[in-house]
């Protein structure tokens, strides 16, 4: 969940004018959704929670879904 919030507040600000059309609570709803499926990956392919490659996935799938959803085909 903190990625998701860090990240999403991030993006927001950064590129504000970009990403005006969508929502703060969109974006956090992505990312933490997002973040949440790459640990339960994480978890079942290594067998062991908290292991670096599993934190290393939830910032990439969190990066790719903000960007999918604020910047790519579903942004609305």
């Amino acid at each position: 969940m903190t990625t998701a919030v860090l990240s999403a507040s991030l993006a927001k600000l950064f590129w504000s004018s970009e990403l005006r059309p969508v929502s703060f609570t969109r974006l956090c709803v992505v990312g933490a959704a997002a973040a949440t499926l790459a640990l339960f990956v994480g978890l079942v392919v290594t067998g062991h929670d908290g292991r670096m490659a599993t934190y290393a996935g939830m910032v990439a799938v969190t990066a790719v879904s903000l960007w999918w959803f604020g910047f790519g085909p579903f942004r609305r």
